[in-house]
């Protein structure tokens, strides 16, 4: 997927740039494993720079763009496979989890460490899937007594 750039504005004051996004629904970055912003030297090579990758494989900052780069950091297995639609959380989950996390007393800290077990840094960002997983989770700690609001590293 390709989206323009704008430049992104400060929250308060008026029309005070400070610096760029995309042209794009605000959760659109979240979407992605990877995100390479594009653009030619002055040299006028290809070059684009690394945003985010999940993947860990695409080098890190600038680089020399190709697809052939590209081919060889992700695989070509990883490129021609099928697209699958992930579904996200839905609103009547998000409901459930925010409403399940304030009655467990699961601090801040303690809920970034659970969601990044799911590569998701707010709840907004969970699959439909693992958003169920969780609720699930909860649900069987809250039947057991389980302290929710401990670090346990093999629940995620």
């Amino acid at each position: 997927m390709a989206a323009r750039q704008k430049v992104q504005y400060a929250d308060t004051g008026f029309m005070r740039p400070v610096g760029e996004t995309f042209d794009g629904e605000k959760s659109l970055p979240y979407v992605f494993d990877s995100i390479l912003r594009l653009y030619r030297d002055e040299n006028g090579r290809f070059m684009a720079v690394n945003l985010k990758d999940r993947s860990n494989k695409l080098p890190h900052g600038h680089f020399e763009v190709s697809y052939e780069v590209i081919e060889r950091r992700l695989g070509r297995d990883a490129l021609l496979r099928e697209a699958v639609p992930v579904r996200s959380v839905t609103t009547s989950q998000l409901e459930q989890l925010h409403a399940a996390i304030a009655a467990s007393g699961m601090g801040p800290e303690v809920l970034c460490r659970r969601l990044a077990a799911y590569d998701a840094e707010r709840l907004e960002d969970l699959t439909e899937g693992n958003a169920q997983l969780i609720l699930d989770k909860l649900a069987v700690a809250t039947v057991d007594g389980s302290a929710l609001a401990t670090t346990n590293e093999e629940e995620s």
